[in-house]
């Protein structure tokens, strides 16, 4: 079938066997896969408003004795949303195990998205420069307000000095272009004469990005509120704050996990439908994305 080289969402490593072209109609939109040899296949994929839409590729590098190996590659933008600013791909390599209709998938790769828009990140990290009066034992602690009537305080002077030094603070962002390392794990088993069992997932791991800054000391005056005798004398002190934040690396990473169990049906040589219970794992919070599937050789 034209079919047995794709699970939901993955592929495998077999190859598409020339002339069998095949659809794939999902909810979000439609994709059309063409045979250009029996070791290279073409694609596209797209919403239902042609944006984003993006184009895939998959060669055959090997394949004996029921294991083959391929090489996916993925490239698309945003079309005419945003003017196609957000734009990305992903590329991995794939390690099959089996036949046409039981096969096992290892798959490993790099993916990343380019959001020139700030369409789909949040990418604020903080301020040029920073310092705070809430937590005594964090860094860059200024002393603050004693009482509303008592302004006054180190960290007024503090933002007095900073601004005279280096202006108002403006915000640091994360880089547009943003990558995450993908493994696959994949399978299909048949469970009758037209019925097959897909075990689809994917995990994203993404480094975590943070802001850094060079200690800086300020030396200001400032009146010391006293709360036993309700006086205040001029004092004079230094504070350590933070300059010149940019965006780092952390050697963390954040991790999404996208599971994808599916039943197909085969309604003939030309026709499958399917339908997915998928549901995303993040470190915050999960949700369901069920969803189905029709696909059509042509």
């Amino acid at each position: 079938m034209p079919f047995t080289t794709r699970y939901f969402f993955t592929n495998n490593s077999l190859p598409i066997k020339k002339k069998e072209h095949y659809a794939m109609i999902q909810l979000y939109g439609p994709e059309v896969h063409f045979s250009v040899s029996d070791k290279l296949s073409l694609g596209i994929m797209a919403s239902w408003i042609a944006s984003p839409i993006a184009i895939a590729s998959k060669l055959c590098l090997y394949s004996k004795n029921n294991i083959h190996i391929s090489l996916g590659n993925i490239l698309g933008n945003s079309g005419y949303i945003e003017q196609g600013k957000v734009f990305g791909g992903l590329h991995w390599l794939t390690i099959t195990k089996g036949d046409r209709m039981k096969n096992f998938s290892f798959s490993a790769g790099y993916g990343y998205v380019a959001d020139n828009a700030n369409l789909l990140f949040y990418n604020y990290l903080g301020e040029s420069y920073t310092f705070q009066s809430s937590r005594q034992n964090q860094k860059y602690y200024v002393p603050g307000y004693y009482y509303w009537n008592h302004s006054n305080s180190a960290y007024n002077n503090v933002q007095d000095e900073m601004f005279s030094q280096f202006g108002s603070s403006t915000n640091v962002y994360s880089p547009s272009l943003k990558g995450a390392y993908i493994l696959s794990l994949a399978g299909i088993i048949p469970i009758g004469k037209k019925a097959s069992l897909i075990f689809d997932s994917m995990l994203f791991l993404n480094q975590k990005n943070s802001i850094q800054y060079d200690d800086y000391e300020v030396n200001v005056d400032y009146d010391e509120y006293n709360t036993s005798t309700g006086q205040t004398t001029l004092v004079n002190g230094t504070f350590t704050v933070g300059i010149n934040g940019r965006a780092v690396k952390e050697s963390s990473f954040n991790s999404t996990i996208l599971f994808m169990p599916s039943l197909r049906i085969n309604q003939s040589y030309e026709k499958a439908f399917q339908i997915s219970l998928a549901g995303i794992i993040t470190q915050n919070q999960s949700f369901p994305i069920p969803t189905i599937s029709w696909l059509r050789k042509f």
